[in-house]
């Protein structure tokens, strides 16, 4: 096994130990504004995941071409022609910066856009704002996790 793979396993590995059981208050809270976040995106509840995500709102991921998708062309592909069976927190790290939150998160999905399979991992990394005691995301990137 080359020796970079390896290192990034074993800390793959040490961090979900160290996280995946065993949250803390902070981490649950997130863990709970995540859930409503993607419930919303389930349930196609388009006013809940307009309160949720901030105006600024950039998406990056490595299934975009290199193009940030921003809050309108998000709800756009959410709302229409994306169909989440169901959705899966598998861990979750929490750093906080005063008003500002950066969430580390090993995601799970089962679903499909315009009829093809979307299923898979990913590591997501969200940041969320708080703003007028209402907190917000303004930000993730999505790395998909190879297939097993």
């Amino acid at each position: 096994m080359k020796p970079f793979l390896f290192s990034v396993l074993v800390t793959f590995s040490l961090f979900q130990q160290t996280f995946g059981q065993n949250k803390t208050k902070t981490e649950q809270q997130f863990f709970d504004l995540e859930t409503n976040w993607m419930n919303a995106w389930k349930n196609k509840d388009e006013a809940t995941v307009r309160k949720i995500i901030a105006d600024d709102f950039a998406l990056t991921s490595g299934l975009t071409a290199g193009e940030l998708v921003y809050k309108e062309t998000w709800i756009e592909h959410a709302m229409h022609g994306f169909d989440c069976q169901s959705f899966s927190i598998d861990t979750i790290k929490v750093r906080m910066y005063g008003n500002t939150a950066v969430l580390n998160i090993w995601w799970h999905q089962v679903a499909t856009i315009n009829g093809k399979d979307w299923s898979g991992s990913a590591l997501l990394t969200d940041v969320w704002v708080k703003k007028n005691d209402e907190w917000q995301v303004v930000a993730r990137h999505a790395t998909p996790l190879p297939k097993k």
